[in-house]
């Protein structure tokens, strides 16, 4: 006998997933006109309506633990939020440097927004509220996090 509730995750998992890579079909269209979408419109909104029951409120009340379990291919960078997408392999910036994203002047920003190309390289510049730093380590640990990730292949517009 199955697991009716896993089982019942998987399926609207599936359903968060088709969210994600169906971005030209009618039913995506729809919802993210009706409900909305947040981060560069990968990550659907949660219904805030009293009326009814809402299948995509169900739904979209999975995405929290579903997001975690996949990372982004970077592109150009300009579609990646660069704290709340997954796009290196160790997690979510933000849960990796709290108190950097706390500091950080745009917590909305692009990947491609905090890195700057130059002639024929690419430095990472992120923008923080103020130059001092409680714990200096931390902010060392972070570059050298962002350093350790290849944008080869990026294209820079």
């Amino acid at each position: 006998m199955k697991d009716l509730r896993l089982f019942n995750e998987a399926l609207l998992g599936k359903w968060l997933w088709r969210f994600l890579n169906e971005k030209g079909n009618l039913w995506r269209e729809v919802v993210a006109i009706k409900y909305g979408t947040t981060n560069f419109g990968w990550y659907p909104s949660r219904s805030n309506g009293s009326y009814g029951c809402s299948l995509w409120r169900y739904i979209s009340e999975g995405w929290e633990s579903f997001f975690r379990h996949f990372s982004f291919e970077v592109g150009d960078g300009t579609t990646i939020s660069f704290w709340h997408n997954q796009w290196n392999q160790e997690g979510l910036l933000i849960d990796l440097f709290p108190s950097l994203f706390a500091l950080a002047q745009d917590r909305e920003a692009s990947v491609v927004d905090y890195r700057e190309q130059g002639t024929g390289s690419s430095v990472w510049r992120p923008i923080f509220v103020r130059d001092s730093f409680a714990d200096n380590d931390t902010l060392v640990r972070f570059f050298s996090k962002l350093s350790e990730t290849n944008p080869d292949g990026w294209v820079y517009i």
